[in-house]
């Protein structure tokens, strides 16, 4: 039994690792369209789930899990930025397309 849950334990830390990966392909290579955005808000979901399931004794330490939680609110922040930008582009066009009917 012990072994299945170090096993258990070690998969979900390898996978979070793996998605450490994706997320930090987006924070260097940028989000340039709505599918990359997309794609980084579900893996950025993804992430916070193994996170919190992922036992820190696997990890390397508590300095690797603050790591982990600095990219988390990184690429959150980064998202919501995104997100405001994008909802005011929307506005902008929406406004100028209400003047060019008038």
């Amino acid at each position: 039994m012990a072994n299945t849950k170090q096993a258990s334990g070690l998969a979900t830390v390898q996978n979070l690792y793996l998605m450490q990966m994706e997320l930090i392909g987006f924070l260097q290579g940028g989000i340039r369209s709505e599918g990359q955005a997309k794609e980084a808000k579900q893996c950025l979901r993804q992430f916070a789930v193994l996170l919190d399931e992922a036992d820190p004794r696997y990890m390397g330490g508590e300095d690797v899990v603050a790591t982990l939680l600095g990219i988390q609110e990184e690429m959150s922040a980064r998202l919501k930025v995104r997100a405001a930008r994008s909802r005011a582009a929307k506005q902008a066009a929406a406004k100028r397309t209400e003047k060019i009917k008038k």
